[in-house]
């Protein structure tokens, strides 16, 4: 670190060789006893700050997690250990950007080993794993003379940036959509939510055709006496950095990066069997996960990043085909024709399909092939709904509610 004098040391140090000079000039010993004097202060005040070599340093935090834009408190703890005081120390924990906070603690007198506490804030528009690095410590000499910085010795810290959870409300009446054996089974076809069905099969016995059903879906249905599987559902994440609009915690990016998380939040409560596709491919799989599945779609979620797709259906190596109990959810950028017409034929077996999508006019844009886009998609099925930028997750699951589409 540094190490220097400060503006009294300088003018002391300043005065007292114009002192000495005099004296020698004029050969006055006083006025070089006075400079001498004057001169060897702000030295030995220099020396002085490498005597005291060590502060150590203890965030106390609450949490290494914080939701992107939400505010971090901490305790930073400050002791001086080994023999010797620090007559004035000026602490300052300022984080590098985008992380922002932190402060500056000024302590008048640290005598050896005693603690000081200090409560300080950290908050971060970006997403990410950020390391806090050391404080650094500027010590002052007596009659602060001098000034050497230091950093603090101690355990950093890194500071996980998850994007905005939203705590979000069942997301099926009842509890979780029951699906039959193998996956394919359709519920709430029939009239009756407790009946399941699936596609005919060779060696099915005839006693178990839903003709009503069969007869709707112009296919031989069948009912099923199986107990239940796991619900699944699909999540399509687009991480397109041409396809959003806006920048940091307020682009349509962050939108749909924090609405695909609370709904796989929410899906894994309600015991789905959860996957999360991007354009590179597979980005979360609950079958996939160990331990914790919640913590692990956070961790996840946090490392999140754009990529240089250009097409949704980049990820159309990635899908394998759904159930058509499958819920698909679609959390998107702007879409062109190419891309409604890649959604439309994976949603074409499902039962209406739901999409999140930027509205252009929050962000100042006009953009009508994103509009025919999504009326492509609308008269395929697909429930979609339009967002800005100070819209939140549950207030459009509640407006589809409200509508009686979501469900």
């Amino acid at each position: 670190m540094s190490i220097r004098f400060t503006s009294r040391g300088t003018s002391l140090l300043v005065g007292g060789a114009l002192f000495v000079l005099s004296g020698l000039y004029l050969g006055e010993r006083d006025f070089l006893a006075v400079g001498l004097v004057l001169v060897f202060l702000p030295v030995i005040a220099l020396l002085l700050t490498f005597l005291l070599r060590k502060v150590h340093f203890q965030r106390i935090m609450s949490s290494t997690q914080v939701c992107i834009n939400e505010p971090l408190s901490y305790d930073l703890q400050i002791t001086k250990p080994g023999l010797g005081s620090i007559c004035t120390a000026v602490i300052t924990d300022v984080p590098h950007p985008p992380l922002r906070g932190g402060g500056t603690l000024r302590v008048n007198q640290l005598r050896p080993w005693s603690e000081v506490l200090d409560t300080f804030r950290l908050r971060s528009s970006i997403r990410g794993r950020f390391r806090l690095a050391a404080p650094i410590v500027e010590v002052l000499s007596p009659l602060n003379l001098a000034a050497r910085s230091i950093r603090a010795l101690g355990e950093e810290n890194t500071l996980r940036v998850a994007p905005r959870v939203w705590p979000l409300p069942a997301l099926a009446a009842g509890g979780p959509p029951r699906v039959g054996a193998a996956g394919t089974g359709k519920t709430g076809l029939t009239g009756d939510p407790d009946v399941l069905v699936r596609e005919h099969r060779e060696g099915d016995g005839m006693r178990k055709v839903h003709w009503r059903l069969s007869a709707k879906r112009d296919e031989l249905m069948v009912r099923l006496d199986d107990a239940p599987l796991q619900p699944s559902s699909t999540v399509l994440l687009d991480l397109r950095r041409s396809a959003h609009l806006g920048n940091g915690a307020s682009s349509s990016m962050e939108w749909s990066i924090s609405a695909s998380t609370s709904i796989g939040l929410r899906l894994l409560s309600e015991k789905h069997r959860l996957r999360i596709l991007g354009g590179s491919g597979l980005i979360f799989s609950s079958s996939d996960a160990r331990g914790d599945q919640h913590h692990q779609l956070l961790e996840t979620a946090i490392d999140l990043q754009a990529d240089d797709g250009q097409r949704l259906s980049d990820m159309a190596g990635h899908l394998t085909p759904l159930p058509s109990t499958s819920r698909l959810i679609a959390c998107t950028g702007l879409l062109s024709v190419d891309d409604a017409e890649f959604l439309a034929t994976i949603g074409e077996r499902l039962t209406a399909p739901v999409l999140f999508a930027p509205d252009p006019g929050q962000w100042g844009s006009d953009i009508p092939a994103h509009r025919s886009a999504l009326d492509s998609l609308r008269l395929h099925g697909w429930l979609c709904h339009t967002h800005g930028t100070l819209e939140t997750v549950p207030s459009v699951l509640q407006a589809l509610t409200h509508k009686g589409k979501w469900r």
